[in-house]
């Protein structure tokens, strides 16, 4: 019967397919309304009744900052500046002597370098000791003139002395001959004043005597004799007289001779010394074809090479020294009060470091120190200009290492040590805030904005002369939203509770864990 039942009633359910199928989706209809149903009331529940926050009040916080105790003192500005590197010397490098060059040195070559002394190139040097053997020459023959000039003096000198021996002995016989004069003349009134007398006597006889006894006793003859004898003295004085003029005469000639051969002698001596100077001048020539360097330099531009004709003043090469460079630098005008310079404000220039990092990297720099201001500003920016000099540049004295020499043309950064100012109080620029305020942590760890009075500043630092006192508490670290009088803490003070004590709960309300 089971059997039978079981097959008669198979063909029945294989028969209804459709059937099947609506009942499945009916079911799956009612389950997906169930569910929106069931959804629908739970929003609706929610919406009806929503979770409420409590609210808690909120505990005041202490900003974290980070501190540094201040102290007045007495610091050194430091003005910023930039500036050009120029030579200090440059010249033009050029022949005094011309010819054809015939020898350079090795290191006569743009970035070249010689010593004062240290020779540059060579110019053929026949023609200029033709010149010296010349000039030797001439200088001897003009020696020769000078000696038979002093020759003809001495010859003039004695015949000076002679002359006046001349004239001295003219002198003696003109005072001999006018005392045989006086004498003659005393004789002849002499026998005058007997003729007188013996006249008398002969009238007093009153005779007639004969012609040549009357001549005899009128004492004719002797009177005669003493006129002669006078008149032959004073011809005899005349004479001398005359010989005293020739003699004067013969010296007159004598010095004017002596001074011919003195101007003979001066001219020769002149003509001697335009020949040593001429010798000398050749001997210059010819030492001027070594051509050497004037002053330690090295060479810029290079302008001839063996084998170049060169003239007189015709240039060689560029020279630039390198005992010292000049730094061209430009700083605000109302900074130069802080800067000593030489003839201005000062004896001696500020010092100067100087920055080229990129030749030098990071933290290297050269000391230099301010030479003078320029009278001009500078045209752009109207702002002063310096120069400021240092010494060997390329650094060629200085010990064996790393080198750092300034290039020429190269643009470097400077610090100019600028005067002292006293009691004032040194801060970072980043710590002035709004000009001219700063956060000063109180004793009771609470923040005071301070205004300040500002002395000098730059881009990293700030000198402040009031507004602050020793010991204040300078806050560096950046608060978002400063207010005055608000709450602040430290680093030392968190670690510096006393274990157990109470702790300060965090920004969300939660204790901090404990510390190891």
């Amino acid at each position: 019967m089971m059997t039978n039942g079981t097959e008669s009633g198979a063909p029945g359910r294989q028969g209804d397919p459709q059937r099947s199928g609506r009942m499945g989706k009916i079911a799956g209809f009612a389950i997906g309304a169930a569910m929106l149903i069931v959804g629908a009331a739970i929003s609706v529940w929610w919406l009806k009744n929503p979770p409420k926050a409590e609210r808690k009040p909120r505990e005041a916080q202490a900003a974290l900052v980070e501190v540094r105790k201040l102290e007045a003192g007495t610091h050194s500005v430091a003005v910023p500046a930039m500036g050009t590197v120029v030579a200090a010397k440059r010249i033009k490098f050029a022949s005094r002597v011309g010819g054809e060059i015939v020898e350079v040195a090795d290191n006569f070559m743009p970035g070249g370098s010689f010593k004062a002394g240290d020779k540059v190139l060579k110019i053929e040097q026949v023609d200029y000791e033709l010149a010296l053997q010349q000039t030797r020459a001439e200088l001897l023959r003009r020696k020769a003139e000078a000696e038979q000039r002093a020759a003809d003096i001495a010859l003039r000198d004695a015949d000076l002395k002679q002359a006046d021996v001349k004239l001295e002995n003219s002198a003696n016989q003109i005072a001999l001959k006018d005392a045989d004069a006086i004498r003659a003349e005393a004789a002849w009134k002499i026998e005058k004043g007997q003729q007188s007398v013996a006249k008398r006597e002969y009238e007093l006889l009153g005779k007639e005597a004969a012609e040549e006894d009357r001549e005899l006793m009128l004492r004719q003859p002797q009177l005669a004799t003493a006129q002669a004898q006078y008149d032959a003295a004073k011809v005899a004085k005349r004479v001398a007289e005359t010989d005293r003029k020739a003699a004067e005469i013969s010296k007159l000639s004598a010095e004017t001779q002596r001074k011919s051969a003195d101007f003979a002698a001066q001219a020769a001596a002149a003509y001697v010394m335009a020949a040593e100077a001429s010798l000398g001048k050749a001997e210059l020539d010819l030492e001027r074809t070594n051509v050497k360097a004037p002053f330690n330099a090295i060479v810029a531009t290079k302008a001839v090479d063996c084998g170049a004709q060169v003239a007189v003043g015709a240039e060689l090469a560029s020279l630039v020294g390198t005992d010292e460079f000049w730094i061209e630098a430009t700083v605000p005008v109302d900074q130069l009060k802080w800067i000593s310079v030489p003839g201005l404000n000062g004896d001696a220039g500020s010092k100067v470091r100087i920055f080229h990092e990129a030749a030098w990297g990071p933290g290297v720099f050269r000391e230099g120190v301010v030479r003078r201001m320029m009278t001009e500003l500078e045209p752009q920016g109207r702002m002063a200009r310096l120069i400021v000099s240092v010494a060997d540049p390329l650094e060629y004295d200085s010990a064996e290492g790393a080198k750092h020499p300034l290039i020429l043309g190269s643009y470097v950064r400077m610090e100019i040590e600028g005067k002292e100012i006293g009691n004032v109080v040194r801060i970072e620029r980043n710590c002035l805030h709004d000009g001219d305020r700063i956060w000063v942590m109180r004793p009771d760890n609470t923040l005071a904005i301070q205004s300040v009075e500002i002395e000098w500043s730059d881009n990293l630092e700030v000198y402040i002369s009031g507004g602050l006192e020793d010991g204040d508490m300078l806050v560096t670290t950046d608060l978002g939203a400063p207010v005055q009088g608000m709450a602040l803490r430290t680093e030392a003070q968190t670690q510096g509770r006393p274990e157990g004590g109470p702790q300060q709960k965090g920004r969300e309300g939660k204790q901090p864990e404990a510390r190891p």
